[in-house]
């Protein structure tokens, strides 16, 4: 089976901050942090996960915390430490992602899936990278061979090194869509940085793009130099697929103006002019949820579905998801 695969990339309304989790990580998720972290709370994009997988007969099996540490042979914090015993996981899978920990020591691993067709293996080398991450994760992808479905999975180190397991991820069926968020990450780094890494090898069937409309209004110095991020992320993308998908995000609460001098609703605003220009599908999440504040007094907006003034509650990603979904399933 080729499983078609649809990351979503964003920065902390995509990775979920809002829903609690944050505070389940080790070392703790704090504001700025640029771990990779896909939650299992009802963030929108597990939301949107869960119903496209009922849609589709897909599926996806984590392994993270006591789960996944009771499989290695030892421990290091919430890290599950591998050196000279390999991790052999019997679980059937499509696609793998497995998240490493990176220590200040270089270290090779093999990760090798095993299907009737044979084996593929692929080979990472992980180093303590805290110019791109507060706290440096690593991402690996592997797909069977020859499109066929993978009777298991084996992660081990290559040589006389050691590493840290931070979760493990199995997608089975014809579907996997996959969190790519980074929190704290404007557009500009999320091309230079990240997308080659962790868009690319996916070889997606389709993106959805939720634009780090916030970081970009925080870092990035005027509305004109984010649509050229905009128009640059969106070539990449339309190089890997034509299928592509873009949402605006919440209102904030509090000052509209950020300490640069820029307008908040100026960046929702491009989103929306360079997605029209382009012609990109765009689902206007921003508009959704801005008519149903204006209906609520205003001691009421920030408890409806506001974690913190520019973070979601369980409400909003709600409200995200089921704003996207009709959009995303007509792509299927």
């Amino acid at each position: 089976m080729s499983i078609r695969v649809i990351p979503v990339i964003g920065d902390s309304h995509t990775w979920g901050e809002g829903v609690g989790a944050e505070r389940g990580f080790d070392p703790v998720v704090c504001c700025g942090d640029l771990r990779p972290l896909p939650f299992t709370p009802p963030s929108y994009v597990n939301l949107l996960r869960e119903w496209l997988n009922a849609e589709t007969g897909s599926s996806c099996t984590e392994y993270e915390g006591e789960a996944l540490l009771s499989m290695c042979e030892g421990r290091e914090g919430r890290f599950g430490l591998l050196k000279e015993k390999p991790l052999i996981l019997d679980h059937p899978f499509d696609l793998a992602r497995v998240f490493f920990f990176s220590t200040s020591e270089e270290a090779v691993v093999r990760l090798t899936a095993t299907s009737p067709a044979g084996t593929n293996t692929v080979t990472e080398t992980l180093f303590s990278d805290t110019t791109l991450m507060s706290a440096a994760v690593k991402v690996a992808h592997i797909f069977p061979k020859k499109g066929e479905t993978a009777e298991g999975l084996t992660i081990a180190c290559d040589g006389d090194c050691y590493t840290l397991l931070y979760r493990i991820e199995l997608y089975r069926g014809p579907y996997a869509l996959v969190n790519c968020g980074i929190g704290s990450c404007p557009t500009k780094k999320f091309v230079e940085h990240y997308f080659d890494r962790y868009i690319t090898p996916l070889s997606p069937y389709a993106i959805l793009f939720e634009g780090c409309t916030i970081n970009d209004w925080l870092q990035t110095p005027s509305d004109l130099k984010y649509a050229a991020h905009l128009r640059r992320m969106l070539s990449l993308q339309r190089d890997l697929t034509s299928r592509v998908l873009w949402h605006t995000v919440t209102p904030i609460g509090g000052s509209q103006i950020s300490g640069q001098g820029t307008t908040y609703n100026d960046y929702v605003n491009t989103m929306r002019s360079v997605a029209a220009e382009a012609e990109v599908s765009l689902v206007d999440c921003n508009a959704v949820m801005g008519e149903i504040l204006a209906a609520m007094a205003e001691e009421e907006r920030a408890p409806y579905f506001y974690h913190d003034p520019w973070h979601p509650n369980g409400e909003g990603h709600r409200l995200y998801a089921e704003s996207i979904w009709p959009r995303l399933r007509a792509l299927l």
